[in-house]
């Protein structure tokens, strides 16, 4: 799994964790909009960007669990 992670997140798993949930949300909030104006095609795209989103963000969160504590 530490072949997929670039090298300058390895050091920050955790900030870009969380900031890959909060743009899945955003993502999220814009399909929802989309669709409230009726473009289907942009919501389903966003919607795909926002599973993508929210599954990398929680790879990220999980290797920083399972990685040692610094010391």
């Amino acid at each position: 799994m530490w072949r997929w992670i670039m090298r300058r997140e390895r050091r920050h798993l955790r900030v870009f964790g969380y900031v890959r949930l909060a743009a899945g949300l955003v993502l999220t909030a814009l399909s929802v909009l989309f669709l409230l104006h009726g473009v289907i095609l942009f919501a389903a795209l966003m919607l795909l960007l926002a599973v993508l989103a929210f599954w990398l963000g929680s790879v990220e969160l999980d290797a920083a669990r399972s990685q040692p504590p610094r010391t």
